[in-house]
């Protein structure tokens, strides 16, 4: 007998299966039933997928209808994307049922087996909770249809009301930040934009909330539906108070730079987004082109699971540029490409690329990039201009997922020589790899001041001008071989320019060049106060680059070497040798300066693939730096020999990251002897002893600091982890940056004052997290006594100059003073 079948959707395996038992054991194994549950490997984390419902309700569609119950929420809606997914006879058979998970699919089942038709399946499946809902009538205190689950329409939803705050608005990071805040909760929620009318659009879509144009001083409402609706809306509402991880200027400050940007746009003028003077040839870079498969798709099924997996290889792909940029350029770079991953996570992309893939029998590849262009258009059709920009950001993804679908696509815009490059527009990605060595100067026809890429050329010390479109003649098609000179500062170009104009070019060339110099020869004496006592400036670098940004800008030596970039985005670790030689390369630069070599701080949000790590609840809290390294000793003593050697050929130094108990470090130095013994066995150049530190940057290690010194050489406080686990925040949570933006916390400001007593007339203490570029917050370091502060290359030369104006008496009085005020308890 053909009957109707059942799919059973939920966010947990267990509770699918769990229920699967309950149905089978009310109707035997007749009824068709497939189950789609939960996601991540195995299907154990809770979630759904909406593709694998698809593929449940394919394996069961050959009867008289499907009937598919959902437990809640976003069951519900990755059901209705899977829908999408099906051809046209097969969701014609679908039905979706509103009843209770359990009950209904126990009700439904009964009904399929005695060859109920798929309405008489439904209407049993919504019965199923009368019995219940009758006998309990007494007791309760809502209706019983209250607790069916309901589409709901707009004014159904609870709501909440906020301001926008944000000076550029909801561009991509805070909406980034918004989707992130609101995947916590289970309810459905939509968003609006209440001053322009448009929306709601479902807030899990990246494309559809920045299409809302939602600017500063837009007043938004923010729809829940579900039982955490409440929970939500305070949440989210809180968190776009907070400015979302912008930072929020006053408002006659943020309405002054978007009306002079937008004066700039509207007169036609260039704007300049980073200083530099510069002349040279201009170059155009070869356009980006692809093909495109052309061929039907022969299986739907495989098609979606290649866009799947492409997506999934991506957004790998992006957090590691994040980890990389993050690492280079600062972490609100890094944040660019953690929020173009969420563009990955936008549903309204997944399903119109799933309809064309089903519908029109197109490739993956086709499909999704006619699906990205048709969003890039949405962009485009905005009205704000820094809105605009971020189709740049959408195409600059969409190609990686091209490539990880096998078309070829080039990812990089190069020119055969030095010169000023002119572009169109330039994506975030070409703009964290650009040649600095050839590309003398950007010019973009389009994008704007605010746009990722120019942050990013910013960061970078790129001179660059946006804006240019307007430039007469146009700059779009020049005839080559042509001459440029630009004002990064200025906005200024001038196109082949005359004797006379060159003249004047060169004098500000000149100007310039002189400013810089004597910036850069400032920065390479030393830091010494005006009552003569010095202290050393240091960099943290992670790569090759980081350290002659660092030589070049007059550092003290490598306060902090990041040795992650040598482990990360690969398959295999990286072998002695390897390490050897991407070291030597580091310190090169440095020209024998002092260098401390930080071990291995992997774990976290940093996954080594090739050492199979399990699934942690919470990683930050689990086998992460130097727990990691003494679980896999082979990788820890093949980067202490890698140390030790180079060591023979340069001035370094050995950190340990993490350190919370005195067994971990005395573990560590431990297998730094072994690494010692093992060279000498074998006749091997190296350094020994080797200076040994640790990073303070646990509250356990602060609170007894006094047992750890006697073990060390130097002491490292890491700022930026110690004020996180302290004060229990997470540094990417949008809703606690004010708690952590604020001045030194007294909790951390004590356990400062803590260390650097246990270490004071001992062993050297510095600061190496993003406090110490921080003027107010290095004159508290340097009052209590640390001796060196070591932060990113490019703030050195500022700091310097900071240092060499102040009095270290007078730091030491206001350090006295705060730590009255802040801790009277403690006193000095």
């Amino acid at each position: 007998m053909v009957m109707v079948s059942l799919v059973l959707v939920s966010h947990s395996r267990p509770l699918a299966e769990a229920a699967l038992t309950l149905v089978r054991a009310m109707t035997g194994g007749e009824v068709p039933i497939a189950v789609a549950a939960g996601t991540g490997e195995n299907r154990a984390e809770l979630g759904t997928d909406a593709v694998e419902i698809s593929q449940a309700i394919q394996s069961v569609a050959d009867g008289d209808g499907v009937v598919v119950l959902m437990d809640m929420g976003s069951a519900v809606l990755s059901t209705e994307m899977a829908l999408d997914f099906l051809d046209e006879p097969t969701r014609a058979k679908v039905r979706l049922c509103a009843a209770p998970f359990v009950e209904g699919a126990v009700a439904g089942g009964v009904a399929a087996k005695i060859g109920g038709s798929p309405a008489e399946v439904l209407h049993e499946a919504a019965l199923a909770l009368t019995q219940k809902s009758e006998h309990l009538a007494p007791l309760t205190v809502c209706e019983p249809q209250a607790v069916t689950v309901s589409a709901g329409t707009l004014d159904q939803m609870k709501s909440a009301r906020v301001t926008v705050p944000n000076p550029a608005g909801l561009h991509a990071r805070p909406v980034a930040r918004l989707i992130q805040e609101a995947a916590k909760f289970q309810s459905k929620i939509q968003i609006r934009n209440v001053t322009n009318g448009k929306g709601a659009v479902s807030i899990r879509s990246m494309t559809g909330i920045v299409a809302l144009e939602t600017l500063r001083g837009h007043e938004i409402e923010l729809l829940a539906e579900g039982a955490d609706a409440d929970a939500a809306l305070e949440s989210l509402r809180a968190a776009i108070v907070s400015g979302l991880g912008d930072e929020l200027q006053s408002t006659k400050k943020a309405d002054d730079d978007r009306a002079a940007a937008s004066v700039s746009a509207e007169e036609g003028k260039p704007i300049g987004v980073c200083k530099g003077v510069v002349i040279g040839s201009v170059y155009y870079p070869q356009a980006v082109t692809f093909e495109l498969p052309t061929a039907r798709a022969v299986n739907a099924d495989h098609e979606l699971g290649l866009l799947q997996a492409a997506l999934e290889k991506t957004l790998a792909l992006l957090r590691a540029q994040a980890e990389e940029v993050g690492r280079s350029m600062g972490r609100e770079h890094g944040e660019i490409f953690d929020a173009q991953s969420l563009v990955l996570s936008d549903p309204a992309l997944m399903e119109q690329a799933g309809r064309y893939i089903r519908r029109d029998r197109r490739q993956a590849a086709p499909a999704w990039w006619l699906t990205v262009e048709e969003a890039i258009k949405t962009y485009q059709s905005l009205g704000d201009t820094n809105l605009r920009q971020r189709a740049e950001d959408l195409k600059d993804v969409a190609r990686l997922v091209l490539a990880q679908l096998g078309v070829s696509v080039p990812d990089e815009l190069t020119i055969p020589k030095s010169g000023i490059m002119v572009v169109n527009e330039l994506t975030p990605g070409q703009a964290a790899v650009l040649d600095k060595d050839k590309v003398l100067g950007v010019i973009c026809l389009e994008d704007g001041r605010t746009s990722h890429a120019s942050i990013l050329l910013r960061s970078r010390g790129i001179p660059a001008i946006v804006q240019a479109r307007h430039f007469t003649p146009s700059l779009s098609a020049l005839a080559l071989p042509a001459v440029l000179a630009m004002d990064g500062d200025t906005g200024e170009l001038w196109l082949n320019p005359n004797m006379k104009e060159l003249k004047k070019i060169h004098e500000r060339q000149l100007r310039w060049t002189e400013q810089v110099a004597l910036e850069r020869r400032d920065s390479a004496r030393p830091a010494v106060t005006l009552d003569g006592r010095g202290f050393s400036i240091c960099a943290n670098v992670g790569n090759v680059e980081d350290a002659e940004s660092a030589a070049e800008n007059g550092a003290d030596g490598i306060g902090l070497l990041r040795t992650e970039f040598m482990f990360l985005n690969r398959d295999t670790a990286p072998s002695e040798e390897e390490q050897v030689g991407a070291l030597r390369a580091i310190l090169q630069p440095m020209a024998g300066k002092p260098a401390i070599i930080r071990t291995l701080d992997a774990g976290g949000d940093k996954e080594l693939p090739y050492l199979h790590m399990p699934r942690e609840a919470n990683p930050y809290l689990g086998v992460r730096a130097i727990r990691l390294c003494l679980r896999n000793r082979a990788l820890f003593q093949q980067q202490l020999r890698a140390i030790l050697r180079v060591g023979a050929e340069f001035d370094v130094r050995v950190m340990f990251p993490m350190i919370a108990a005195l067994q971990e470090l005395q573990a560590a130095k431990a297998e730094l002897t072994r690494a010692h013994e093992s060279l000498s066995a074998g006749g091997t150049p190296h350094k020994w002893p080797l200076p040994t530190g640790m990073m303070v940057e646990v509250p356990a290690a602060a609170i007894v600091s006094h047992y750890f010194v006697p073990e060390v050489d130097f002491v490292s406080i890491g700022t930026n982890d110690l004020t996180q686990y302290t004060l229990a925040a997470d540094r990417g949570n949008p809703q606690l940056q004010e708690l952590l933006s604020k001045e030194l916390n007294p909790a951390v400001l004590a356990q400062i004052n803590r260390v650097v007593l246990s270490c004071q007339g001992k062993i050297p203490v510095s600061v190496c997290g993003e406090a110490a570029s921080n003027p107010e917050s290095a004159a508290v370091f340097l009052g209590l006594g640390v001796s060196e502060l070591s932060m990113g290359g490019r703030s050195i030369p500022a700091m310097k100059h900071w240092v060499r104006g102040r009095s270290l008496s007078v730091m030491e009085a206001e350090a006295r003073k705060l730590m009255q005020s802040r801790l009277p308890y403690m006193g000095r």
